[in-house]
């Protein structure tokens, strides 16, 4: 996982002209990526809103890039990009639904992906998790949030411990139920824990 998010950052470095700089600070990318993994193991779902934003904002400014690099200025590329993609990740961090739906989407195509799943199975399954995450958005998001943020915290282990590289999925397993248990603890008592197909409008 941890490589899987080095190389989409790579990706947006590519496209907004970065990428240099970005492969000049690799431990530190690789620092901030165990950080969010972090983060997202024991507190996904309190700031899932957040990262949506982020998601939004890196999503439409590739976009951008892609239509415009070749037919307009540089600079007109960055002043688009900055100005729509900061105007998006704002509105988007009010977008509650679509963003347990994109979030728990992708986390769970990222995961089939990297278990070696087929892209289009990947695809399915990634939007299927999303579809029922309209339902079920605080189970999912803790859920997911907790996979992900372990798988992050495994990989970081492995390359540091030999113990890890013989109990990968042990360890996973363990660091994810461990972020579940946590992140539950910490929303036990909102409302959406007992009526989940309410829009959630506060955390």
């Amino acid at each position: 996982m941890e490589n899987l998010l080095y190389e989409y950052f790579l990706y947006f470095g590519r496209q907004t002209g970065i990428e240099e700089a970005l492969i000049g600070e690799t431990q530190f990318i690789f620092l901030l990526i165990v950080v969010f993994g972090i983060i997202n193991c024991f507190l996904g779902f309190k700031v899932y809103r957040f990262f949506f934003s982020v998601v939004m904002f890196s999503v439409s400014t590739i976009i951008i890039c892609l239509l415009l690099n070749g037919y307009a200025h540089w600079g007109v590329i960055v002043t688009t990009f900055s100005i729509v993609g900061v105007f998006i990740a704002f509105f988007a961090f009010n977008w509650l639904r679509l963003g347990a739906f994109v979030i728990t989407g992708i986390i769970m195509g990222s995961v089939v992906f990297i278990l070696g799943g087929e892209v289009w199975v990947s695809i399915v399954l990634g939007i299927v998790t999303g579809l029922l995450s309209l339902s079920y958005p605080v189970l999912l998001l803790i859920v997911t949030t907790a996979l992900f943020g372990s798988q992050i915290i495994v990989d970081y282990l492995q390359r540091i411990s030999w113990i890890v590289n013989n109990d990968y999925w042990t360890v996973t397993l363990y660091v994810t139920l461990l972020g579940m248990g946590i992140q539950y603890f910490m929303n036990r008592n909102q409302r959406l824990l007992i009526d989940q197909s309410l829009f959630f409008t506060k955390q």
